[in-house]
């Protein structure tokens, strides 16, 4: 009996990839990442409370270079954070393009006050060096930040993200699709729900951000 308890417990606590996103609502911007959905809903703005710095987790990240690096080294300037792999056939490629346009759109006057982050979901495939063929691919300027980490400091920080994924058969990943924007101290400041490129938003956040420093 306490066998057949447990499984269904597993079973209702199982986010499964087919459910929609309605049934859950933790994950109504997440996407099979290889398959392009029908009913994919725009992204929504949403505000993320900001009380604690990402940069208080320890432990040391590997770069597209080789190098190690803490997330605390971040500090200083603006961080526009989104997590992929870069095996996906959809969905990241988005996020990433999206990334791009953003950082097109700035004023140049902002200069190296903000940087754009990528840390990827599949550090057993995503090596130093396949991350740096991906920013070569994506033609990623110096102000992008590649990092990979053990499995649990992935996990970690997906979770103070607010992201959720999961692997899934081949290789692919069922994967929560925002993009996030931090403040110099590391703090989440806004967050972008969803593939719909929303530029103008973005903008006005690092904007506003930028004149409160």
């Amino acid at each position: 009996m306490m066998r057949l308890f447990i499984f269904l417990l597993g079973l209702l606590l199982t986010v499964s990839c087919q459910k929609t996103s309605h049934e859950v609502p933790a994950m109504q911007d997440k996407l099979l990442c290889c398959v392009k959905p029908e009913d994919q809903k725009s992204g929504q703005a949403v505000v993320t409370p900001a009380e604690n710095s990402l940069y208080q987790l320890s432990g040391s990240w590997q770069t597209a270079t080789g190098t190690t690096m803490q997330l605390k080294q971040l500090s200083g300037k603006i961080q526009v954070v989104a997590m992929i792999f870069t095996h996906c056939g959809y969905a990241c490629p988005r996020l990433v393009d999206n990334m791009r346009t953003i950082e097109a759109s700035l004023d140049p006057s902002v200069g190296d006050e903000v940087g754009f982050v990528l840390i990827s979901f599949d550090p057993a495939r995503d090596s130093s060096a396949q991350l740096a063929e991906f920013a070569r691919q994506k033609q990623l300027s110096p102000r992008w930040t590649l990092l990979r980490g053990s499995e649990g400091q992935v996990r970690e920080l997906a979770v103070l993200l607010g992201l959720q994924y999961n692997p899934l058969p081949a290789g692919n990943f069922d994967h929560s699709n925002a993009i996030t924007f931090l403040d110099e101290e590391g703090r989440i400041g806004q967050r972008l729900n969803g593939l719909n490129p929303q530029t103008d938003k973005a903008t006005h956040w690092i904007e506003k951000m930028l004149s409160t420093r």
